[in-house]
C-alpha cells in the first residue's frame, strides 16, 4: 500500500469510528431519557396533600386536595380547587410525558391525569407541568400547546409524608357551656346551652378522617330526657347546609383541632357570635323544661374507630 492509500484508509477508519460514535449517541440519550422518566415514575407514586395554591395575586391555603398515584397507572384526585369545583372526586389513569429532565436537584416534565377533564392532551385528561423538588410536588396548568410559564401560571403545591389514616392520635372532647364559654352542666330554665365538640390531632402527621357527613352524622348534639329516654331533638336542622359541600375527607393537621359549636336556643338576643355556629342551620328549638337530660351521639373517625360522646345535664 502506497503512502496515499494508507492515509485514505486511516481517514476512512476515523470516519467510520466517528460515525459509529454518532450513531451511538441517540441510543445513549434515549436510555438516559428513559432513566429520568423512570425516576419520575417512582417519585410520583403515593399520596400527596395540597399545601397551597399560588397565583399572581398571592398564596391561598384555604384549598384542600389529596392526590394518589399508584403503580398500576391510576390517579385519584379528592378535594377542591376553585369556584364550581367544591366537591370533586375524579379517578383516572395517568401518564408521564417524554420530556422529563433533571435541572440540578429538580426533576421536571409533563404529567397527564384528570382533575377537570378538559380533554387536553392524553386520553381526555388534563395536562400539567410538574416539578419535584425535595418532598414537594408543584403542578402548573398547561395550555393546549403544553407550554407553561412557571413565573406567571397558577401553581398547586403538594407535600408528601405527614399523612396517615391511623386515628390513634385523635381524641374527641364533648362538653356543654354557657354562652360566656364557661363549662357547665346545670342550667336554669330558658338559659341557653352551648354544645361544643372538639376533634383533636395530637400527633405529628396529618390525619385523614371521613367526610364531614360520615364524621358527625345526623345526630350530633341530640338530646334525650333521662327519665324515659325521650328524643328531644337536635338544636340544628339535619337537612341544613352543613353538608352542602361534601368533601370526601376531613384533614386534621398535626397539633390542630376541628371544633363544632352549636347553641340549643337560637335567640335573637343571644350573645354568641354567629361565626361560632356557622356550621349549623339552627332549628328554632324551644327551651327545655326543668329535668334531667343527656346528649349522646357517635363520632366516626374511621371504619374501625367510633367514639360515643355523652354528656348528662340538668335544667332547674
Amino acid at each position: 500500500m502506497n503512502k496515499n492509500g494508507y492515509i485514505v484508509s486511516m481517514l476512512l477508519a476515523a470516519a467510520m469510528l466517528v460515525a459509529g460514535c454518532y450513531n451511538d449517541n441517540p441510543v445513549s440519550n434515549e436510555s438516559e431519557a428513559q432513566a429520568v422518566k423512570d425516576a419520575a415514575a417512582q417519585k410520583i407514586l403515593g399520596k400527596w396533600i395540597m399545601k397551597k395554591i399560588v397565583t399572581e395575586q398571592g398564596e391561598s391555603t384555604d384549598k384542600y386536595a389529596i392526590l394518589d398515584f399508584d403503580a398500576d397507572g391510576k390517579a385519584v384526585y379528592n378535594g377542591t380547587l376553585d369556584a364550581g369545583y367544591e366537591d370533586m372526586h375524579e379517578e383516572s389513569t395517568y401518564k408521564l410525558g417524554s420530556d422529563w429532565k433533571y435541572n440540578g436537584e429538580e426533576l421536571s416534565g409533563h404529567v397527564y391525569f384528570k382533575i377537570w377533564g378538559k380533554g387536553i392532551g392524553y386520553s381526555g385528561n388534563d395536562c400539567f407541568y410538574c416539578i419535584f423538588k425535595d418532598d414537594e410536588m408543584i403542578l402548573y396548568e398547561a395550555n393546549n400547546s403544553y407550554s407553561v410559564n412557571v413565573t406567571t401560571s397558577k401553581s398547586y403545591h403538594f407535600a408528601r409524608s405527614e399523612f396517615t389514616e391511623d386515628t390513634k392520635d385523635v381524641s374527641v372532647l364533648f362538653q356543654l357551656q354557657k354562652e360566656n364559654g364557661e363549662e357547665a352542666y346545670t342550667f336554669n330554665v330558658g338559659e341557653n346551652i352551648v354544645f361544643r365538640l372538639e376533634i383533636k390531632n395530637s400527633g405529628s402527621e396529618t390525619v385523614v378522617l371521613p367526610s364531614q357527613h360520615e364524621l358527625i352524622g345526623n345526630n350530633i348534639f341530640r338530646v334525650f330526657s333521662h327519665a324515659d329516654h325521650k328524643d328531644m331533638g337536635t338544636p340544628w336542622d339535619p337537612e341544613s347546609g352543613i353538608y352542602s359541600t361534601l368533601l370526601p375527607h376531613t384533614l386534621l393537621s398535626p397539633n390542630s383541632s376541628k371544633v363544632y359549636l352549636c347553641p340549643w336556643l337560637n335567640k335573637s338576643e343571644t350573645t354568641l357570635s354567629p361565626d361560632l355556629y356557622s356550621n349549623f342551620k339552627l332549628d328554632g328549638t324551644k327551651p327545655l323544661p326543668a329535668g334531667d337530660y343527656y346528649s349522646e351521639f357517635d363520632i366516626k373517625l374511621s371504619d374501625t374507630h367510633t367514639v360515643t360522646c355523652k354528656c348528662n345535664f340538668n335544667i332547674k
